[in-house]
């Protein structure tokens, strides 16, 4: 038996009642002593409360209700969909900002996009420039680029001989110290400006001497090359450039050009191949006084007497032998066989065919074997009449001859 108290009103008053619970089989008798009155109940109805009274400071909790299999699976739906939500609504949002910045940055410099014939990529023109896609959100950037007094920038339309000039100066600034050029790739000694790879963070903490090489037209460089850096500019006969150039479009993954040989010589003709036109680049460069000028074809028909005015510009003098083993390191089928500047690695990157080279054939005079005349022709117009300043460029072939190829196609 067990029993307890506990205050019952009666009216508007309370009295202590002694509770007396009598444990039956089927039922309880409660008592009431001061009333004289039982109340029975059955065990049935009463069993939770029973507990309660019996172990009042010991009471068990409700029992936890399972949840059916479903039910644990729309739970998990339910988060899911909440989670997916909050990062499409965070994709949505992100996309939008970068949008609305990419519209105010393509609107700030004049940026219109171009479907180029036979041409995957993009490219969009600015300031009359053809220029390719991956520059085009860091034009900005580009302009904002602190410049140091000591750099020197190595610069070319593509296909010019922009790698050979970047060795042959990392040579002369680093005395013909030629074990330390083969333990890093050209790219990291010498970082492309323009290319979102190793990037301007990795040029912004160079902590020596900058090499740095672009294909930018001169409007799109940092406003204080001028004033502060040494700017070396190599130029190479427009109808070579054109077979080079287009032998890259094809070695490149990303380029991809799908058209044949004549269709990239029209577009370069037009001037709407990346970086063209070519005669507004080299219009862009030869027009600063300051711009320390490389003709390709020179370098190899007289090479000593091009390295000892670049190193001569560069502040350095060189002696007659270094001059020689220099020419001798960077001899065209040297630097083809050279792992640390032919670019095999961009194969295994993904970013070259593997069944092509960087490095092709270097020689002067190739365009002989891939130009019709009319091309030709054409080419010899742009340099006669768009070129500020005249250039005897060296086609590999003598004036005589080439007049004799011109008057058979008249006949």
């Amino acid at each position: 038996m067990n029993g307890l108290r506990y205050f019952a009103s009666i009216g508007s008053n309370f009295t202590r009642i002694n509770v007396k619970i009598f444990d039956k089989k089927n039922y309880f008798l409660i008592k009431f002593t001061n009333s004289n009155r039982f109340l029975s109940s059955t065990r049935t109805n009463c069993d939770k409360n029973l507990q309660t009274i019996k172990n009042p400071e010991k009471s068990a909790p409700p029992p936890k209700k399972e949840l059916s299999p479903i039910r644990k699976l729309l739970y998990v739906k339910d988060y899911l969909d909440f989670f997916i939500f909050i990062f499409l609504a965070t994709g949505i949002y992100i996309g939008y900002k970068n949008s609305k910045l990419r519209q105010d940055h393509e609107k700030k410099f004049n940026i219109e996009w171009l479907n180029i014939p036979f041409t995957k990529h993009k490219i969009f023109t600015c300031n009359n420039f053809y220029l390719p896609e991956f520059v085009a959100k860091s034009l900005e950037k580009f302009k904002q680029f602190q410049v140091r007094q000591d750099d020197i920038w190595i610069v070319s339309f593509p296909k010019s001989g922009t790698t050979w000039v970047q060795e042959l100066v990392y040579l002369i600034e680093n005395e013909c110290d030629f074990k330390k050029a083969t333990q890093d790739s050209i790219e990291n000694r010498s970082p492309f400006f323009d290319y979102p790879s190793p990037g301007l963070k990795h040029i912004e903490n160079i902590k020596t001497k900058r090499i740095i090489k672009t294909h930018l037209p001169y409007c799109f460089l940092p406003d204080e090359v001028e004033k502060k850096a040494k700017v070396i500019y190599i130029v190479r006969n427009p109808k070579d450039v054109t077979v080079s150039y287009y032998h890259f479009t094809n070695l490149s993954t990303q380029a991809q050009f799908t058209g044949n040989f004549y269709d990239f010589t029209k577009l370069f003709i037009e001037g709407k191949v990346p970086y063209g036109p070519w005669w507004s680049h080299v219009n862009d460069y030869l027009a600063k006084k300051d711009v320390h000028l490389i003709n390709y074809e020179d370098l190899h028909t007289r090479p000593f007497e091009v390295i000892k005015e670049l190193s001569k510009y560069l502040g350095k003098n060189l002696s007659d032998d270094q001059i020689k083993s220099i020419i001798d390191w960077c001899s065209f089928d040297n630097m083809k066989k050279n792992p640390a500047v032919n670019y095999e690695w961009y194969k295994e990157l993904g970013l070259y065919k593997k069944n092509g080279h960087f490095f092709r054939k270097g020689k002067i005079g190739d365009w002989l074997n891939h130009f019709a005349v009319d091309d030709s022709q054409k080419i010899d117009d742009i340099v006669e009449k768009k070129l500020q300043k005249k250039l005897d460029f060296n086609y590999g072939i003598c004036n005589e001859d080439l007049n004799k190829i011109y008057s058979l196609k008249s006949t």
